[in-house]
């Protein structure tokens, strides 16, 4: 009996959401932020630089685009193109068969969309606790853009983990 190939709806509603946050945020920053905008901050969270409004908007949205392009540009890639290139675990044993590498892709898709809507939450935190900082009387990052930065790093730390020890392991993929 074959497996069920890995489903995409749930990582793709995700990175779907994380974009629409993002925009919706991104809106609201454009309706609220002030003249002058905290756009970097120091280790401590303390800001160190600042931009014009304009500015600030046109960074976050270009930041925003760009990223939604490269995830999208790496799914296409992931989807269509040669697996050569990939530095995939147990590279000969996916690129084997036809089943395999229509299962592998589905695997690198899912974990891409994953990354994707990971990266995305973390963006929508980065854009909201900057329009916080503008507002504050002294702009400085607050614990919540810590922690979901904290929170990232070590979530894909473990999705990694899982990727290269469990699902790309030809051990856990009995039908094929």
């Amino acid at each position: 009996m074959s497996r069920p190939a890995t489903s995409l709806r749930g990582p793709l509603l995700l990175a779907a959401a994380s974009v629409a946050a993002y925009a919706l945020v991104w809106a609201y920053a454009a309706l609220t932020l002030p003249a002058r905008v905290p756009i970097h901050f120091g280790p401590g969270g303390d800001a160190d630089r600042f931009a014009a409004r304009t500015e600030a908007l046109a960074f976050f949205a270009g930041v925003g685009a760009l990223l939604a392009l490269v995830f999208w540009l790496a799914d296409r890639a992931t989807s269509r193109g040669s697996l050569t290139w990939l530095n995939i675990p147990h590279q000969e044993w996916w690129t084997a068969t036809p089943e395999r590498r229509e299962r592998v892709r589905a695997l690198l898709r899912h974990d891409g969309l994953v990354l994707a809507a990971a990266t995305g939450v973390l963006m929508v935190v980065v854009l909201a606790s900057t329009v916080a900082a503008a507002a504050a009387d002294e702009p400085r990052l607050g614990w919540v853009f810590f922690a979901a930065f904290g929170a990232y790093v070590v979530g894909i730390a473990l999705w990694v983990v899982r990727m290269y020890r469990g699902s790309y392991h030809p051990d856990h993929q009995e039908d094929l």
